[in-house]
């Protein structure tokens, strides 16, 4: 913890000096000091809170079941994932002609699938092994 102050004095430090010598009036103040336990939980609250959130768009539409194995779907499995249209199918399909995904953060890479469609897409995602996504319930 002493440590982690020390960094932090010679940061307020540096940008004090930094707004003095570019003439800025107003001096750099330091924050109060965050304790690590209140990071790690605010940061365990908030994959808490995607991982509901995907859950509960994913209970919006169809009811699914299963991966997708982003390299080896055919554009009508895409088309079954929340959110995913002929084009955006096609533009997947597209990508990975170019180059196959490594990781599902990948998919992030391809226009029009921003983090708020990505979390959707994220729990029925893969890419690797067999292509189980089902409609489930219905």
């Amino acid at each position: 913890m002493l440590q982690g102050r020390f960094k932090q004095r010679r940061t307020f430090a540096a940008l004090a000096l930094v707004g003095a010598l570019l003439g800025l009036a107003a001096p750099v103040r330091a924050a109060p000091a965050v304790e690590v336990d209140a990071i790690t939980e605010a940061s365990e609250t908030s994959e808490a809170s995607e991982a509901s959130e995907a859950t509960e768009v994913a209970q919006r539409g169809p009811k699914l079941a299963g991966k997708l194995n982003l390299n080896t779907a055919s554009a009508e499995q895409l088309e079954r994932l929340p959110g995913v249209g002929p084009a955006t199918a096609q533009k997947i399909i597209a990508y990975r002609e170019r180059r196959p995904f490594t990781e599902i953060l990948h998919l992030r890479r391809i226009k029009g699938i921003g983090p708020k469609r990505y979390r959707k897409l994220k729990p029925f995602l893969a890419v690797e092994g067999p292509n189980t996504l089902a409609s489930v319930g219905q």
